[in-house]
C-alpha cells in the first residue's frame, strides 16, 4: 500500500516537474521575444530619427530655394 503511494507520489513530482520544465521554455521563448522586438524598436526609432533628420534638412533647403525664388522675382519687378 505504501509503495503504491509512493509511486503515485513519484509519477505525481514526474507531471509537475515536466510541466515546469514546460513552463520554463515558454518563459524562456518570451524572453527571447521580448529582447529580440527591443532590438528592432530600436533600430527602428534610430531609422525613424535619422529620416527625420533628413527631412528637416530637405525642408530646409526648399525654405532657401524658396527664398532665393522670392528674391529674384522681387529683384526682377523692381527692374521692370
Amino acid at each position: 500500500m505504501e509503495q503504491n503511494n509512493l509511486k503515485l507520489n513519484f509519477e505525481e513530482l514526474k507531471e509537475i516537474q515536466t510541466s515546469f520544465e514546460e513552463s520554463i521554455k515558454v518563459i524562456e521563448r518570451h524572453v527571447a521575444e521580448s529582447i529580440s522586438n527591443k532590438n528592432e524598436i530600436t533600430l527602428i526609432k534610430k531609422d525613424l530619427l535619422e529620416a527625420n533628420n533628413k527631412f528637416n534638412q530637405a525642408l530646409e533647403h526648399l525654405n532657401e530655394l524658396k527664398n532665393s525664388i522670392d528674391f529674384e522675382d522681387k529683384t526682377h519687378t523692381k527692374l521692370v
